[in-house]
């Protein structure tokens, strides 16, 4: 672009006098007179400054996307573009964000889920639908390696997965939901392991509704499950 320069002169006057000049002068009457003189004046400096502008275009457009960046304007145009620009998953992106929070309803869905771990607990022990589920003995890793094979059929028929590779996997597994290390996982480790990744877990379920934690006895979203409850 163009290239502006501005300069600015100063003039700084001081009060300045000349080194004193002695010579000789010849006077009328033939007599030879010493003569000393000094010159006064003003003396004069001058000192320069100035700026030069120019406009730089890539100097320019970083200032304007370090802006953009610190006002986190790309986040609002990233939600944006989800939320309008990308058809049947923008939809689904709404829906999500328009879903409100409802703890009752949470606990419906933990508790279901919890029900549902016992079933299937009893299940993978062959069927034991009778009887207190603290009874069962649980199950074990090569149990779990029986049930995999199972569900990973065909991956192993297709030479997908090989069996050192399933032991292994079962292995893992099992070292996760055996939480105290006894050699069977118990229903109330199945549970959490089915369940830990949800919004409630069992953990969080017990200590919402303990009538000894005044904090959160006092919410009133708990108060008003108690009320439902008759307490």
């Amino acid at each position: 672009g163009d290239i502006i320069c501005r300069i600015k002169v100063v003039p700084l006057p001081f009060h300045a006098q000349a080194p004193q000049m002695v010579d000789l002068v010849k006077l009328p009457n033939s007599v030879v007179a010493r003569r000393a003189r000094r010159a006064h004046g003003i003396a004069m400096t001058t000192s320069v400054s100035g700026q030069v502008f120019s406009f730089d275009w890539t100097k320019a457009v970083q200032g304007f996307v370090a802006v953009a960046v610190l006002m986190q304007v790309p986040r609002y145009i990233v939600g944006f573009v989800a939320l309008y620009c990308m058809g049947l998953i923008s939809e689904i992106h709404r829906r999500a964000r328009r879903q409100k929070l409802n703890l009752l309803a949470l606990f419906h869905t933990a508790a279901a889920k919890f029900m549902l771990a016992q079933v299937a607990f009893r299940g993978l022990l062959g069927g034991v639908w009778h009887g207190s589920v603290t009874s069962l003995t649980g199950f074990t890793r090569a149990m779990l390696l029986k049930h995999l094979e199972e569900i990973f059929h065909e991956h192993i028929l297709d030479g997908t997965l090989q069996d050192d590779e399933l032991e292994h996997m079962s292995a893992v597994i099992f070292s996760g939901m055996d939480t105290n290390k006894s050699g069977r996982v118990s229903c109330s480790e199945f549970v959490h392991a089915l369940t830990d990744d949800g919004d409630i877990d069992l953990r969080r379920m017990v200590r919402m509704f303990d009538n000894k934690n005044e904090e959160v006895q006092s919410k009133p979203v708990v108060k008003r499950a108690g009320s439902i409850m008759g307490k």
